[in-house]
């Protein structure tokens, strides 16, 4: 989704107001917060990686990362497939034979949220 940027960009993009995350140790992208000062971007701009947070949608009440907005065609994306075992599978877009019903992603861990967020729903019907 959103592309790596280095610790000063973080800090300007900080500045103007505009949500970042951070890449942890587990390999999580998690949010910088108002307790993480301006200087911790330019210290260790060397050390994180950072990106500007991705638009997010709502599904059953959970946080997801939104779709893409405009696929790359020869671009490898994941997609949601109901008929596959873990609800998902990867597929080269070529922009002219499909589109995304339900939209793409560009990451694995993306469209592990969307699927575990529909997932939710379909478990709470059967409990």
């Amino acid at each position: 989704m959103s592309k790596a940027i280095n610790g000063e960009q973080a800090a300007e993009l900080y500045i103007q107001g505009k949500f970042i995350q951070l890449l942890n140790i587990a390999d999580d992208w998690v949010d910088v917060d108002e307790d993480v000062k301006i200087s911790y971007f330019r210290m260790r701009k060397d050390e994180f990686v950072f990106r500007e947070k991705p638009p997010f949608i709502t599904v059953n009440g959970i946080e997801v990362p939104a779709p893409e907005k405009n696929p790359t065609p020869g671009k490898y994306y994941f997609v949601i497939n109901g008929s596959k075992q873990d609800g998902y599978e990867r597929t080269l877009y070529d922009n002219s034979n499909f589109n995304f019903t339900l939209g793409c992603w560009g990451y694995e861990r993306d469209i592990l949220q969307v699927v575990a967020a529909f997932n939710k729903s379909f478990m709470e019907v059967h409990s």
